[in-house]
């Protein structure tokens, strides 16, 4: 989705991430480069939901957080989509 106005170029990029239905295991925020299009989470649960949303940030500030999108970890405690 565009929006409307823009207010700058993206500095950065940042990922929260939870354990879906808990506020309690949130794992720590990762903050990648505006230029980066991948972003690996460390120290998964295996076989774990997680719910994550991204926001992105200029030098107006950080923007809205995207709508949360779901994964299932494998037995790795690597996303399985």
């Amino acid at each position: 989705m565009v929006p409307e106005t823009t207010n700058g170029i993206i500095s950065d990029y940042t990922i929260n991430c939870n354990i879906t239905g808990s506020n309690i295991m949130m794992l720590a925020p990762l903050t990648v480069n505006g230029s980066t299009f991948t972003a690996t989470l460390e120290e998964l649960t295996p076989f774990t939901e997680y719910m994550c949303t991204i926001s992105a940030s200029t030098g107006a500030g950080e923007g809205d957080s995207s709508g949360p999108q779901t994964v299932t970890t494998d037995e790795d405690g690597k996303s399985i989509g």
